[in-house]
């Protein structure tokens, strides 16, 4: 108490700026404590069971004001988890005075309990662990990793001559979440909260849920363990103990069976609807995990039910809700996840479209989600399509890519002729451009609400202080004392840790090879609508005017692709960060990055593989099982959506590698934690090759915070970025260029070239009626591309064929028609032409497939082929191929 009073002053004078070079606050905390301790005997009653602090301060949570928090078969569930997997030689131990035979017997028990839950409780299985189940082992190992934080913080373990304060354990030998499952199973059975199967399977659970309680009644039973819990209990402050009754019981049940799926959107649905009714255009903005997704059109087409249902509206009359996310994963996951909250299946009120599938009711399905480029595709041929749908939702409009402004091009051309409404969705929408452009009226932005829970973000630098027990010398005590997740990395993490450092540069200590770079005052996309004041006047402008961006550093050193040990330093956070019943996200480049690091962590779900690892980790592995995912385009759609998407057991941690393809518009349940390595794949143009590829790129800090928003939805989180914060700062841009600044705009022209002839004729004069140009429509886009690059790329198609001429009245050839139908570069789109005209289209197909990809014959992946003999003779069969294609020159 001394030590949190002299730090609390501490912290109040270092706010006041008084003291430029002040200590941190753990040393004046130590130095409190040290100033606090007496050369006296420590007493018996001082050493303490650590598991005994745990405890006390969960049944202190009982004396809210509002009702107590844990019910008594809850608290008895942890006590018997830690008798069971508390070592008895630790001082205070549950079951520390126990006879050997005793502790013989409760050792049988624990081997009996592994085994029925190994075998009968499964991620697939018909009973489960409750998710109060599951919050409550939350709430005790948050719990147990505080506690053990501020017992080191105030070296509560360092011997002083007279034994340690406290002794304090691993988190992994107070807790099991096999264990704990049992426990609290056969504890709710007993107390009625738990419904098991009816039909014939019912006789077999019932059967099991004796078992389960016979054991945890022979556990909790015990003389010495009875003998502990009285001592426990009386030692703890009058009335701290105080159970729920009934009634409480009954309210908190109404009220968690209410708030079940609240988001902090919620709160705003009226505010949003009445905007949508009395504007043409809505923009909102919100923290990812408020709701935006699955809350925003769902609130639109609730709302046309109340107003028919109340006869304000006539059932004949038209509606249908467009929800556009920019990948195919993100539409089904929302789909089934908006379908399942609204106790229905995919396919009636909710459904889909994507390119090749589709999910939906003709008359019967109101709300659909599609694919950006799904949508495209139908407007760019019929564009007359968007009379069908009264709302358009446009979701993640800060993915910048050529389909989603070229959609939004398209939707702004036709708002003139057909009456839709239309909404604006993102986390990081960049400023008020896209409510500019869809409206010619001033719109305010709506903000709907921020995260339900605190995101902790922890930059490369500061893990060794956050995880790996880099202290300052505060005496050898203190050294000796470092236990838990604050044991020591392994040396390859230590090592890239020290080399990001020097590479990324920190905050005290400067990078080489910086160079400043200020960007030049650039002209507002829509000047011409702006004031003087907002947009400025030609070259006469102040060097700190708001059109001046702020100055950005560059560091061309800094080469986008991971560093050699960043896979070790990855597993040891697992090791330190992993809790049972919850989920890790890494996200990662590409699916090669993917793989070698599903490598490095498969030790950690088969234990057996452990002898295969090149290095030592800082710890051991923890008692809990492992499931290791990916999640990429590659990956077949059945397999992530049976894995990737179902919640973790309660012994079971979760870790998910992914690309980009989770960063936005997906839930994955029950993320605790996000490793983001910083980095992506990006459509560039190579000119050697003349065609478009995938090279490696930093995410801007738009992306980074969309990453930083998987977690924090369901409780607090944690965000490792495994770069430094110096680095986010003053490298890595605030938003993404649009991609049509970058990109090759040859496919881009031909589709605007063949947009231009189905958009109906506009008014350029009182006289003069015409259709505009594909020129005037890449001028109309949000951020037109330079039209000296429009030029070159009309220039490219008329000497490759894909137009009859290099005039803006040119018309398309078969190429070109090809190439709006293919996924491939005008170059190869010649190829396929080439080889139909001389007969062999086959050939002409094989050879544009295999020039599209940097090599023809990658090896099959284990992410896809989870059989081994499959997996196997793939990979010969790829051997062969290349031997043969190769004519057995092995070169």
């Amino acid at each position: 108490a001394e030590a949190a009073a002299v730090a609390s002053g501490a912290a109040h004078w270092l706010g006041e700026g008084q003291a430029p070079a002040a200590p941190p606050v753990e040393k004046i905390v130590f130095s409190a404590f040290e100033d606090t301790r007496t050369e006296q005997p420590v007493p018996d009653w001082a050493h303490s069971s650590f598991s005994a602090m745990v405890l006390e301060y969960m049944a202190s949570l009982n004396q809210r004001p509002e009702q107590p928090l844990f019910r008594e078969h809850e608290f008895d569930s942890l006590i018997a988890t830690l008798a069971l997997c508390c070592d008895v030689a630790l001082p205070g131990a549950p079951l520390g005075k126990a006879s050997e035979q005793v502790q013989h017997r409760l050792g049988e028990v624990k081997e009996m309990l592994y085994s029925l839950m190994g075998t009968h409780f499964h991620q697939s299985s018909e009973v489960r662990l409750p998710p109060r189940g599951a919050a409550v082992a939350s709430w005790f190992q948050t719990a147990t990793r505080h506690l053990l934080d501020v017992a080191r913080l105030l070296g509560l373990d360092g011997d002083v001559g007279n034994g340690a304060m406290v002794f304090l354990p691993e988190p992994r030998e107070l807790f099991s979440g096999s264990i704990f499952a049992a426990m609290y199973i056969a504890g709710a059975h007993e107390a009625w909260e738990m419904t098991l199967p009816e039909g014939e399977a019912s006789w077999h659970w019932e059967g099991l849920m004796r078992q389960l309680t016979d054991l945890r009644n022979e556990v909790l039973w015990c003389g010495a363990l009875q003998r502990w819990r009285t001592d426990l209990l009386s030692s703890l402050k009058p009335k701290t103990v105080a159970w729920p009754s009934a009634e409480q019981l009954s309210v908190e049940t109404k009220k968690s069976g209410a708030n079940l799926d609240e988001l902090p959107i919620d709160e705003h649905r009226e505010r949003i609807l009445k905007h949508i009714e009395t504007h043409r255009v809505t923009c909102i903005q919100g923290d990812t995990g408020c709701g935006k997704s699955t809350r925003v059109p769902v609130f639109v087409m609730e709302d046309y039910f109340e107003r028919r249902k109340s006869g304000e509206i006539s059932e004949s009359e038209k509606f249908m809700v467009l929800c556009t996310q920019p990948r195919r994963i993100a539409c089904i996951s929302l789909a089934n996840r908006v379908a399942s909250c609204l106790e229905e299946n995919v396919g009636n009120s909710i459904g889909y479209k994507i390119s090749g599938d589709s999910c939906v009711r003709p008359g019967r399905t109101k709300l659909v989600y599609v694919t950006t480029g799904y949508l495209l595709q139908v407007l760019v041929n019929n564009p007359e399509q968007i009379k069908n749908y009264t709302h358009l939702v446009l979701d993640e409009v800060h993915e910048r890519d050529v389909d989603t402004d070229l959609l939004s091009l398209v939707i702004k051309l036709q708002m003139s002729s057909y009456d839709f409404k239309l909404v604006i969705m993102s986390a990081t929408l960049q400023g008020d451009l896209f409510t500019r452009y869809f409206s010619d009226k001033k719109i305010k932005t709506l903000s709907v609400g921020v995260k339900r829970y605190p995101v902790e973000i922890v930059y490369i630098e500061q893990l060794l202080d956050r995880y790996g027990g880099r202290y300052s010398n505060y005496g050898d005590n203190r050294i000796d004392a470092i236990k838990g997740y604050q044991a020591q990395f392994a040396g390859q993490a230590q090592k890239v840790m020290r080399d990001a450092e020097r590479v990324f540069g920190t905050g005290g200590e400067e990078a080489q090879g910086w160079e400043e770079e200020v960007k030049q005052p650039t002209k507002g996309e829509f000047d011409d609508s702006s004031s003087d004041e907002e947009s400025g006047s030609g070259e006469d402008f102040e060097p700190l005017a708001p059109q001046v961006a702020p100055i950005k550093r560059k560091r061309k050193e800094v080469v986008a692709n991971m560093m050699r040990g960043l896979e070790v330093l990855v597993y040891e956070l697992v090791l330190r960060v992993a809790q049972p019943g919850e989920g890790i996200l890494v996200f990662l480049p590409g699916i090669g990055e993917i793989s070698s690091l599903m490598e490095v962590l498969m030790p950690l779900e088969n234990p057996e593989q452990q002898a295969n690892l090149t290095f030592r980790p800082g710890l051991e592995r923890p008692d809990c099982f492992f499931k290791v995912f990916a999640l990429h385009s590659m990956i077949p759609k059945d397999e992530m959506e049976g894995t990737v998407f179902d919640p973790p057991a309660a012994d079971t941690v979760h870790v998910i590698l992914a690309s980009n393809i989770a960063e936005s518009s997906l839930t994955i349940p029950k993320i605790r934690v996000v490793i983001d390595f910083g980095l992506r794949r990006q459509l560039v143009y190579d000119k050697s090759r003349h065609m478009s590829c995938l090279k490696t790129a930093w995410v801007s800090q738009a992306s980074a915070k969309q990453r930083q928003g998987r977690t924090g939805r369901v409780f607090e989180g944690i965000c490792i970025r495994l770069f430094t914060k110096q680095f986010y700062e003053n490298y890595m841009v605030e938003f993404d260029p649009p991609e049509m600044s970058t990109a090759p705009l040859e496919k881009l022209y031909v589709n605007v070239k063949h947009l231009s002839s189905k958009l109906p004729e506009y008014q350029v004069t009182p006289a003069e009626k015409r259709r505009r140009t594909p020129k005037e429509l890449l001028m109309l886009t949000a951020q037109p591309p330079e039209m000296a690059n429009i030029e070159s790329s009309i220039e490219v198609l008329e000497q490759l064929g894909a137009l009859t001429d290099g005039t803006e009245e040119a018309q398309l050839t078969v190429l070109g028609y090809l190439m709006m139908s293919v996924p491939l570069d005008v170059q190869l789109c010649r190829i396929v032409i080439f080889g139909a005209v001389l007969g062999l289209p086959c050939e002409g197909i094989v050879c544009a497939a295999a020039a599209s990809v940097q090599d023809p014959f990658t090896l099959p992946s284990h992410l896809i082929m989870k059989d081994p003999k499959e997996y196997a003779e793939a990979c010969r069969r790829s051997f062969e191929t290349r031997k043969y294609f190769d004519h057995g020159h092995w070169s």
